[in-house]
Formats: structure tokens, C-alpha cells, sequence
């Protein structure tokens, strides 16, 4: 088996189900410049893709119901945030949020193999990039001799490495805050990231 960057399971699970809901659509939309039909037209047809797919992958034994349940409600602020920055009329933010969380409130509560709720959620996106690199760590190791073999090996090399580096990032900007509050120099943050 030909593994690639596109087996990390988070990676799988992200991009099938923003393929499932045309979520490049809903990216290309512009404030004040998509008709309110268009997006009532989208959130249609999100409730329409998106359940029928995490009903099915939620029978698969291989799901990790924690890890993608987080990463949905995620995606599903990610998704919230977006349809909010779409117009300056309160009132339709205010219903579009409303149908997005209805839904995934009813549909949680109706489907007994998805076991998930809205509060099963990441704190923030560095909370996120922790649990997904720790996730890609574990999928890599299990999974070793096949990378190892793969062609696309190098890429999955980079791949890591980039997450790690963007794990580091802001622990090193921290770490710059903090110093330059305290009167600390510049060797003390250098000296975190080469520690990490």
C-alpha cells in the first residue's frame, strides 16, 4: 500500500467532508457580496452532504469518535465563524448560526453510533495542531514500514515537520513575550526551540 499524506487520518477526514459539503464555495464567498440565497442554498445542502457522510464513517471501526467529533465541531465554528463575517444584517447571522447549531444539536442526539456533543470540542487551534500532530505521530509509527516504502515518504516527512514547526512557532513567540516583559534577551527563546 502507496501511503501519503492523504491517509493522516485527519487529513482524510477533513477533506472528504469538505468535499461532502462544497466547503470551497462557501470559502469564496464575499461580505456583502453573496446573495442570502446562496448561502440558505449552502446550508442546505451542507445538512444534506454532511450527515449521510458521518453517519456511514461513524459505523467504521477505525473512526476515532473523540478525534473526529472535535475536529467536526471545529470545523463547524470554523464554518459558523465564515457564514458570520458574510453580512452586516444581524438578524440573518443570527438565524444562519442558529440553523447551523440546531442541526448539529438534533442530528448528535439522533445518531447512536456518532458519539459526540457540541461541548466534545478543541479549546483553540493550538490545542487542535497538538492533538492532530500527536495523531499523525501514532498513524506514522504504526504504520512505519509502509511510509518508509512509500514514494510519497519525503512529503509526509515535510509534512511533520511543517505541524512541527508550527507547534513550536508560537511557543516561541510566547517565549519572546515573556522575555521582553521581564527584560529577558533573545538567547532564552532560541534556546527553547532548539530544546524542542
Amino acid at each position: 500500500m502507496d501511503i501519503s499524506e492523504n491517509d493522516l487520518p485527519s487529513v482524510k477526514f477533513e477533506k472528504e467532508i469538505k468535499d461532502q459539503i462544497n466547503y470551497s464555495a462557501l470559502e469564496r464567498y464575499v461580505k456583502n457580496q453573496t446573495e442570502d440565497d446562496k448561502i440558505d442554498n449552502w446550508l442546505q445542502l451542507f445538512q444534506s452532504k454532511v450527515e449521510p457522510y458521518l453517519t456511514e464513517s461513524s459505523k467504521d471501526s477505525a473512526f476515532d469518535h473523540d478525534k473526529r467529533c472535535k475536529h467536526f465541531n471545529y470545523l463547524i465554528n470554523v464554518i459558523i465563524s465564515k457564514i458570520n463575517s458574510l453580512s452586516n444584517d444581524f438578524g440573518k447571522i443570527a438565524e444562519w448560526s442558529q440553523k447551523i447549531k440546531d442541526w448539529r444539536n438534533d442530528y448528535y442526539g439522533s445518531d447512536s453510533n456518532l458519539k459526540c456533543n457540541e461541548f466534545n470540542r478543541y479549546f483553540d487551534s493550538n490545542e487542535k495542531n497538538v492533538d492532530t500532530f500527536c495523531e499523525y505521530s501514532s498513524f506514522i509509527n504504526y504504520k512505519l514500514t509502509n511510509i518508509q516504502n512509500s514514494v510519497h515518504c519525503q512529503k509526509i516527512v515535510n509534512a511533520m515537520s511543517t505541524r512541527k514547526d508550527d507547534l513550536i512557532r508560537p511557543l516561541a513567540s510566547d517565549e519572546l513575550d515573556s522575555s521582553t516583559q521581564h527584560g529577558v534577551g533573545e538567547e532564552s527563546s532560541e534556546e527553547l526551540v532548539s530544546q524542542t
